[in-house]
């Protein structure tokens, strides 16, 4: 618990991103450096506009948002199964997602982990139909969620014949890079900036997290 009290380095980029933004107007990439998409900074510029202290606006609201990922996997499961103890299935599913360690260990935080999986799970309860808003949302939150894209994908084409496929899968792209929209104009405000931050930064940080389990491991 006293470790949750202590921001972590990402927490204070995304936090620190969304306040020179709201404050200052500097924009993500061109004017700061940092290792995230983001989506997530464009809210933490907004409810900087209705609290002062954005730390704790960035924390109430992950807290927010995995309480409606909770709310959404329960009322989904009850509604699938009305007819036969849906309450109860939704509690399990429910609790299920509540005693997942990986859960726990980022809600509350001021991550990009919240808001992602709440848009991608709503995306994935609603089928292909209006998922890629979301996905959109989601994939500019956090760089992992474009991968989410490829079942949806998949099952748009499953779903057509051979000769209409082209069309659905067309719009579902397109509204996608759609959704994409702040990320893409950033990227082209600041090419080298963002491909570091999101592509390289990444790749050696992993690196370095390998040479330190493997020197742990000596």
């Amino acid at each position: 618990m006293k470790g949750r009290l202590h921001p972590s380095h990402d927490e204070r980029q995304l936090v620190a991103g969304g306040w020179l933004l709201g404050e200052h107007g500097m924009m993500p990439y061109r004017d700061f450096p940092i290792h995230h998409l983001p989506n997530l900074m464009f809210l933490h510029a907004a409810l900087g506009r209705l609290s002062p202290a954005p730390f704790l606006n960035a924390r109430v609201f992950s807290v927010v948002l995995a309480a409606a990922t909770f709310v959404l996997i329960f009322l989904h499961a009850w509604r699938r199964n009305n007819r036969a103890g849906g309450w109860r299935i939704g509690g399990v599913a429910a609790c299920l997602l509540l005693l997942s360690p990986l859960f726990e260990y980022t809600s509350g935080r001021a991550w990009n982990h919240a808001m992602p999986t709440l848009l991608a799970g709503a995306a994935g309860l609603r089928g292909w139909a209006g998922s890629d808003m979301l996905l959109g949302l989601a994939a500019g939150t956090r760089l992992t969620n474009h991968f989410a894209a490829a079942p949806f994908l998949a099952l748009i084409l499953a779903g057509q014949s051979r000769d209409s496929r082209s069309r659905p899968a067309g719009a579902f792209l397109a509204d996608l890079a759609g959704r994409l929209l702040p990320t893409l104009v950033l990227l082209l405000l600041a090419p080298l900036q963002f491909l570091y931050g999101n592509v390289v930064y990444p790749i050696l940080n992993a690196r370095h997290r390998h040479r330190l389990w493997n020197k742990c491991r000596a």
